[in-house]
């Protein structure tokens, strides 16, 4: 499960104050204290949930997980759309072992931005967690599609894992399609 926090650029966006966007350039620098300051001072940054996922980032960085969950559900209040917050709320879940609740968050955060790919592949290491093979390699091959780095090494092992998985695949179903050609029943069940 991807340990970042989620958090999109949007200091371009009309919504989006001076402070704001300077908060994101703190936290982005490693700054946290001084974006917790800036934000915290805005009065615009309570009504916007992008303030809000940010400064539960930065109280996650400083080790205050219960303030940043509450700010990412307040985010989520705010704008139901923001599905960075649905991510890190996500991403917090999984990390206390609440993988059921962690799947929900995604979910709702791949029903507003199905390319994500960090998303995509949450589910699937979630999902290959609870056992769920076949939802885990759907979303391993959503992640594989939506990447952005084809050539960061856990893409390399996923995708040559996908690749074994759907050798073994077509192995199996040639014999079996052989099997039933042959009408050897006993071998067809074997198989």
């Amino acid at each position: 499960v991807g340990s970042e926090m989620c958090i999109r650029d949007r200091s371009g966006e009309k919504a989006v104050t001076a402070k704001i966007t300077k908060g994101y350039e703190l936290y982005a620098s490693g700054q946290i204290q001084e974006a917790v300051n800036l934000l915290e001072a805005d009065t615009q940054a309570s009504g916007s949930a992008y303030a809000q996922v940010l400064l539960g980032n930065c109280y996650k960085k400083l080790g205050q997980k219960d303030k940043a969950m509450s700010l990412w559900r307040r985010a989520v209040d705010l704008s139901p759309l923001e599905y960075a917050a649905y991510i890190n709320i996500g991403n917090e879940c999984y990390s206390t072992g609440n993988t059921h609740e962690a799947i929900y968050n995604w979910h709702c955060a791949g029903s507003i931005c199905p390319e994500n790919s960090v998303i995509n592949l949450n589910l699937a290491v979630a999902y290959d967690k609870l056992g769920y093979r076949i939802k885990s390699t759907k979303y391993f091959e959503k992640y594989l599609k939506y990447a952005v780095n084809k050539d960061a090494p856990d893409y390399l092992k996923i995708k040559r894992c996908i690749s074994n998985l759907t050798a073994k695949t077509d192995f199996y179903l040639k014999k079996s399609e052989e099997y039933r050609a042959q009408k050897d029943l006993k071998k067809v069940a074997a198989a």
